[in-house]
């Protein structure tokens, strides 16, 4: 039936009226067919004329302006190498900004050129003295204990680090070479150290040489941590225990 201009349908006005066709679906052999015949395709330029003068639709490209250049997202995504259909679900779905879409793609798999790059131990040696004690903002005065003080000290790290390589990077007991889960375990309970060596302040500690000595430490999980003698408080039992013998 030829569409005539003006023709009234008959099931215009008809409610509830549900068409032959609703709810199915083209077989699959039919949607290759449409999609073959579909590709390659586009609209001619009196085509996108018509669809301006009826509907009032501009089919320019829209232009993005980003330091100090000014390109279409379809160049932009060209410049970037990502699709122009994933740039804009950046920038509208997700709310980005172009420089934050363009900068995530443009950097990707780039590394930074510092990445690897370490302070020498002098150089944090220095940054640990600059914010140390009044230097620090949340400096109380000196509220921490002996023994927090030495445990987050710079030379702490020097020695804990001095037994995970020596050990390996693994469990002297179980093996376990877990990223995260060693510690560094004194055989001989720190607290007795302390006590032995009448330490009473951090630079008593720095000159103690039997502190520092990796002899006396073991890399440990925290599962075999956790059972020994002298974890965390049952070191006092073992001290106690030690002053009775």
């Amino acid at each position: 039936m030829v569409f005539v201009k003006g023709n009234i349908p008959w099931s215009k006005g008809k409610k509830g009226f549900i068409p032959w066709n609703k709810g199915l679906k083209h077989s699959e052999k039919t949607r290759r067919k449409i999609s073959q015949r579909m590709k390659g395709r586009k609209l001619s330029k009196e085509w996108l004329a018509k669809l301006v003068a009826s509907r009032k639709l501009s089919y320019k490209p829209k232009v993005i302006e980003f330091n100090g250049q000014v390109k279409s997202l379809l160049e932009w995504a060209k410049v970037v190498g990502i699709k122009p259909e994933t740039l804009r679900k950046r920038i509208n779905t997700m709310k980005w900004s172009l420089s934050r879409a363009l900068t995530e793609y443009a950097c990707k798999g780039r590394t930074g050129p510092k990445k690897g790059w370490h302070h020498t131990l002098e150089a944090r040696n220095k940054i640990g003295l600059a914010n140390k004690r009044e230097k620090n903002n949340n400096w109380n005065g000196g509220i921490t204990r002996l023994s927090g003080i030495i445990r987050s000290s710079f030379e702490y790290g020097l020695w804990r680090k001095s037994i995970f390589m020596r050990d390996g990077y693994r469990c002297v007991l179980c093996l376990d070479n877990t990223g995260g889960n060693l510690e560094a375990d004194h055989i001989k309970p720190l607290a007795i150290i302390t006590r032995e060596n009448n330490i009473k302040t951090f630079d008593d500690a720095k000159v103690c040489d039997e502190l520092w000595d990796i002899n006396n430490g073991r890399t440990l999980c925290k599962k075999c941590h956790e059972n020994t003698d002298t974890y965390r408080f049952k070191a006092l039992n073992y001290v106690r225990s030690q002053d009775t013998i």
